[in-house]
């Protein structure tokens, strides 16, 4: 489905990832884990036309979408669901989640995909005229993904989507990527918790100084001796 291949990029004269690469399958939820300044959130604005690929090869289902401008992504099924949630605080929670069908222009459709949204997430519904920027971070987040949800995207990439939350909000954020994928939907996102990252994922990837350097099933991940000794402390 999603395939990045020796993907170079950089800020600047700076290089920030090196011969990157890594895929996504149809129906798979992948984690990318690293430490801070590790590169995963470029990984993604790369895949999303955020940032351009000096070199390397991205591709979608077959298609080299390499540096295919941000606006395409949503007609080609990619969604992205950005770090910090960037809701719009002054509009509602309705009209925020409405922005996410911005290019879809039958109203039946527009209806039907915020009926499914509504079902997966009860508080767009029970908050609709409230505005954004009255809800806690984690309401927020189940916002962002709302919106990102519709466009109907074939993936789901979320950048950091456990960032500031309590541990609760994590595991109500967690059940629901996880009710996202089980709906046929891939998902993509990125965590510096292991036991989160690979023990949510049908497959994981460490990052390290803009490189990757370990790669495998969730479970194999989180059984690998670099991952226990580094990020679980065992």
């Amino acid at each position: 489905m999603l395939s990045l291949e020796n993907v170079c990029v950089w800020y600047g004269k700076t290089q920030v990832l090196w011969d990157v690469s890594m895929t996504v399958q149809s129906g798979e939820m992948v984690a990318l884990m690293g430490p801070n300044g590790s590169g995963k959130s470029t990984v993604f604005k790369a895949v999303t036309g955020l940032l351009p690929v000096r070199s390397g090869k991205i591709t979608w289902n077959g298609r080299d979408i390499t540096n295919l401008p941000t606006h395409a992504m949503t007609s080609i099924g990619i969604s992205l669901v950005l770090e910090r949630r960037r809701l719009f605080p002054r509009m509602t929670v309705r009209e925020n989640v409405l922005l996410g069908a911005y290019s879809e222009r039958d109203a039946s459709v527009i209806k039907s995909r915020l009926d499914e949204v509504e079902d997966l997430f009860p508080l767009v519904k029970e908050r609709a005229d409230a505005v954004a920027g009255s809800l806690s971070g984690g309401q927020q987040q189940m916002v962002a993904i709302a919106r990102g949800l519709m466009s109907d995207p074939k993936m789901l990439i979320m950048d950091e989507p456990f960032l500031g939350l309590s541990p609760i909000m994590v595991k109500q954020i967690t059940a629901v990527m996880v009710a996202v994928n089980k709906r046929g939907k891939s998902v993509l996102f990125n965590e510096q918790n292991a036991r989160v990252s690979f023990g949510n994922s049908d497959r994981g990837y460490l990052l390290q100084s803009g490189q990757v350097v370990l790669s495998g099933s969730g479970l194999a991940m989180l059984d690998h001796e670099e991952v226990k000794s580094v990020y679980l402390g065992h």
